[in-house]
């Protein structure tokens, strides 16, 4: 017999790729996900080119527009957090860090110049992402990670796997390993309010080969996912039915 699922963790990650903020309680909103998540994209190339991937006139694949965990591990000493239009950015290597009104011409400067030290970058800058957040997928707002099925590749690999390797922005407690999988189309319904469809699995990229709290590219998580299980994917994406409140602690179940 399985515990029920419960959510564990919400997380929102304001700038795409670096590490994100965990949060007591989410407004969940259609079609946007968590307010926030995603808003800023590392951005490595021209504003035009940031522009016309933004307005759908290039193909969605953010990825290609910055730098993410993926192309680069330093990114995984680098936090995120947002309260308002205030982005407060941490070197968790280095211990510096700053925050920034990022309505004002100034906040954003600073905000870009504190990064361009730590990546010895100077071309990056923050991209705003507003209109349309950099999420992997352009229609799915949100991922949710099962810890049971976590747990079930940690017992397999016989070493450690941190959840935070999968930069979900639900993370569920409870339930049988890669029960998920028999629930895709279904409806996922977290606490009170809100309701997700299961849109499909989230297939792993080199990013989850990064231990979050060493920067060392120690697992090859796509490779071990295929191997055990035919697929490389962990957790699922989701839509949101409708929206509501969440809370870490409430109950989840699927409808």
């Amino acid at each position: 017999m399985h515990s029920p699922l419960s959510i564990s963790a919400v997380r929102r990650y304001p700038v795409k790729g670096l590490c994100g903020e965990l949060l007591p309680e989410a407004e969940i909103l259609p079609r946007r996900g968590i307010a926030g998540d995603r808003r800023w994209l590392v951005a490595s190339v021209p504003a035009e080119s940031v522009s016309a991937l933004l307005s759908g006139a290039e193909k969605w694949r953010p990825w290609n527009y910055g730098l993410t965990l993926k192309k680069d591990a330093r990114l995984a000493f680098l936090g995120a957090s947002m309260r308002g239009e205030i982005l407060t950015l941490e070197d968790k290597q280095g211990g510096g860090t700053i925050s920034c009104d990022m309505e004002t011409e100034d906040g954003r400067e600073a905000a870009d110049e504190f990064l361009r030290e730590i990546l010895k970058d100077e071309s990056v800058y923050l991209a705003d992402c507003e209109k349309q957040p950099a999420w992997d997928d352009k229609q799915t707002p949100l991922t949710a990670l099962f810890l049971a099925s976590v747990g079930e590749l940690e017992k397999k690999l016989g070493a450690p796997v941190s959840a935070e390797r999968f930069r979900a922005n639900i993370v569920l407690d409870g339930g049988a390993p890669r029960d998920e999988w028999n629930y895709l189309g279904k409806a996922l319904r977290l606490g009170a309010e809100v309701k997700l469809s299961a849109a499909g699995g989230v297939e792993r990229c080199a990013a989850t080969r990064v231990n979050p709290k060493t920067g060392a590219r120690d697992m090859d998580i796509p490779e071990e996912l295929v191997r055990h299980y035919s697929r490389n994917e962990m957790g699922i994406e989701c839509g949101v039915i409708a929206g509501g409140k969440i809370f870490a602690g409430d109950g989840a179940a699927w409808e």
